[in-house]
Order: C-alpha cells, then structure tokens, then sequence
C-alpha cells in the first residue's frame, strides 16, 4: 500500500497526476481570481467613468493572463469551478470562461461544453461559452460539435442560439442533420426576425457542412419549404452548389427537383436553377420531363432545360435543334 502511494505521489517537485497538478494550479487561480473579486468591487461602487472601469478591466485581463502562463493547462479545472461558482459576480465567472479559452486545453474545451449546455447557468455565461468555443484554437470539429449539439436543446434562449448560429456560420456541423431539425423548427414561414438574423446564419452553416450529408438535407428542405418563397429559392441556390453530389442520390433528386419544378411553373428564376441540376442527377428518365421545357415561352428556362438535355447525353437531331434555336433566341434577349 505504502508503494503504491508513493508511485501515485510520483517523483518528488514534479505533479503526480492530473488531480494534483489541479490542486496545484488552483491556489494561484483562486488568488488572481480574489484580485479580481476586488477589482469588480471597485468598478460596483458607481464612482468611476468608463475610462477608469476599462484600466481596470485592463488590470484584471493582464492578472489572468500572466497567472494562467504559470498555472499552464492545469488551471482548467479550477477555472470551471469558479466559472460555475454561484456566489462570484457574474463578471468575474466571464473572466473564468474568457480564461478557459485562452488555457486551450482539452480539459478546457470540455469545461466549457458543460457550462454552454448547463440550463441553470446564467444566459450571460452561456453566451461566453459558446463564442470562446467558436474561437478556441485547434481542430474545427470538436468545437463545431459542441456547438451544433447544443442547438437541439428545446427552449435554447433565442440569443444563445444566434450565437451558437454565428460560431457554427464559421464552423459547418459534422451532422447537418442538426440544422435541418433547427430550420423545420422555424416552420415553413419562419418569422420575420428569424429570416432576417438567424436562418442566412444557418444557410451558411450548411455550405460549411460535409457535402453529402448536406445534399440529402437540402433536398429535404426543397420540398419542405412554401412554393415561390424565398427559403425555397435560397434551398434551391445552396443545394446548386453541391450539384456534384446529386448524382449520389439519383431517385431522391430527381424527385424533389421534378416536384420543385413543377410547382415553379409561374417563377422563371426558380424554374432556370432548377433546370440546371437535372443534368448533375444523370438519371435518363429526366428526359420526357425536360423535353417539355424545350417550347417554355422563356428562352432562358428553354435554354436551361436543352443543357439538362445535353448532358444526360442525348443526340437526337430534333431536340438539338430545338436547343440550337432557343439557345439563338435567349442569346439576342436583351
């Protein structure tokens, strides 16, 4: 037993484990963290101008560094106790989470996943955690997955999740699935604030996001969304940059697209994007469909479908002079 205390222990001067080189970083922590209790006393008394709380402020951010270059990656530990401590100001629990990230540790990554998903933490820290996730350095997809995961949290405050939104617009998420639940959330008519703010946020996420995961999603979304809405036609506009993977899933495109197209017959614009994928779904039984698109009073939607044509390989002689014609006819539109 004696032995195998001292082997816990470990050499002499040095940290035996992690749990003591936590002990160890945390007196410094609490120290500096007591420095700063007193400084964000000072600041609460209302007897100082803006100027005076910023060196302050200053003060405290140059305290936390120089004490975390010591601590090392040991101080994760004790900064996720203080962050979570109730009793400190709330500026102070910032202080800890701001610190969590410049520690940079996996320890501190973690710490902070575990702050950003705690419901009972005040929004304010939540907030902090979530961008010092976004901005932590290392690997994109530990961070992106912490964050997409906290999307799914049902009642997730509205500016928690514009947040969460902002890192993963950066970040993408391993499974898009994430954001397709947060976007048929929204509904079909989403509200004004969430289509102005948060859903472009969430449209650029996706383009971020691993592109045949992405694809399946998108073609969900072209027929979840209202016909000649402008989520639709923003659907339509990211799913044509990952054309390259409609060809992974020939049935499923070539369906949501036929149906799409059907129901755009009155939108020229959505009717030309939509045309414009056929050809990347390479799936022949296309044709009859697209041949019908070939006489549309629009030469720019006729024109869209013969390039469909083309490149699903067709050579008939009528259908190419029929391209041939719309394509002179949509050339000479002014």
């Amino acid at each position: 037993m004696i032995l195998e205390f001292l082997l816990f222990l470990g050499a002499p001067g040095r940290p035996a484990s992690a749990a003591a080189a936590a002990i160890e970083a945390s007196a410094p922590v609490q120290e500096a963290f007591g420095k700063i209790d007193d400084i964000l006393a000072r600041e609460s008394r209302g007897d100082l101008d803006s100027g005076q709380v910023r060196a302050l402020d200053r003060e405290a951010q140059d305290l936390l560094e120089k004490t975390l270059s010591r601590a090392g990656l040991a101080a994760a530990r004790p900064l996720e106790e203080i962050a979570l401590d109730e009793d400190r100001p709330i500026k102070a629990r910032v202080w800890a989470v701001n610190g969590l990230q410049i520690v940079g540790s996996g320890g501190s990554l973690k710490a902070l996943d575990a702050i950003l998903t705690n419901k009972d933490a005040p929004d304010v820290l939540r907030l902090e955690a979530a961008s010092a996730v976004g901005g932590f350095a290392g690997p994109a997809e530990p961070r992106s997955r912490i964050l997409c995961a906290a999307l799914g949290e049902e009642g997730l405050p509205a500016r928690l999740s514009r947040q969460c939104l902002r890192e993963i617009s950066l970040l993408g998420c391993p499974e898009p699935s994430a954001l397709e639940a947060l976007l048929r959330r929204w509904g079909r008519r989403p509200s004004v604030a969430v289509a102005e703010k948060e859903l472009p946020l969430a449209f650029e996420a996706l383009s971020r996001s691993p592109a045949p995961e992405t694809t399946r999603v998108l073609l969900g979304l072209v027929g979840f969304y209202r016909r000649g809405s402008p989520e639709r036609l923003g659907t339509l506009e990211l799913l044509r940059g990952f054309a390259g993977e409609l060809g992974r899933f020939p049935g499923e495109a070539r369906q949501a697209l036929a149906d799409a197209l059907l129901e755009e017959t009155k939108n020229p614009k959505t009717e030309v994007l939509i045309l414009g994928m056929f050809g990347r779904v390479a799936d022949k039984s296309s044709i009859p469909m697209l041949d019908r698109f070939l006489d549309h009073p629009s030469p720019e939607v006729a024109t869209a479908a013969c390039r469909d044509i083309e490149r699903l390989g067709v050579s008939k002689r009528d259908i190419l002079l029929k391209c041939a014609s719309r394509s002179t006819r949509a050339a000479s539109t002014p």
